[in-house]
C-alpha cells in the first residue's frame, strides 16, 4: 500500500509547524478561502437584489494580490523561519503579512484614490 504525502512528511522529519506553502493544495485552499472571505464581505454590505460586481471584482482582485505574495514570501523565507524559535517564527510571518497588506494598501490609495473613498463611503 503506497503511503500519503503526510506520512512521507513524517518519515523525512519534515515536522516544523508552517505548513509547505509552495505546495499545489496549500495555495488551493487558501485562494478558495481568500475568495469565500470576499464574497460574503460583499454578500454583507446590502441586500442580494443591489449585488456590488465592481466590489467583488476589486475586493477580490486585492485580496488575491495579498492571499498570493504572502503566500509566495512565507514559501520562500520557509527555511530560513524553521530556525528560528517557534515563537519567533510566528511573529516573522505575522509581520511579513501585515507588511503586505499595508504596503498593497498603499499602492492601492496611491493608484486610485477615488477608489478609497468609494470604499470608505459604503460604511455610511
Amino acid at each position: 500500500m503506497e503511503s500519503s504525502g503526510a506520512d512521507r512528511r513524517w518519515e523525512s522529519g519534515d515536522d516544523f509547524f508552517i505548513p509547505d506553502l509552495c505546495a499545489p493544495p496549500a495555495v488551493l485552499i487558501a485562494v478558495l478561502l481568500a475568495e469565500l472571505v470576499v464574497l460574503m464581505h460583499v454578500l454583507a454590505l446590502g441586500p442580494l437584489a443591489s449585488f456590488a460586481w465592481r466590489t467583488l471584482a476589486t475586493g477580490s482582485l486585492f485580496v488575491q494580490w495579498n492571499t498570493l505574495l504572502c503566500l509566495a514570501l512565507i514559501c520562500a523565507l520557509r527555511a530560513r523561519l524553521r530556525a528560528l524559535a517557534p515563537a519567533a517564527a510566528t511573529l516573522a510571518c505575522l509581520l511579513l503579512v501585515l507588511t503586505v497588506c499595508v504596503g498593497s494598501s498603499l499602492l492601492a490609495a496611491l493608484a486610485n484614490p477615488m477608489a478609497t473613498l468609494s470604499v470608505c463611503n459604503n460604511y455610511h
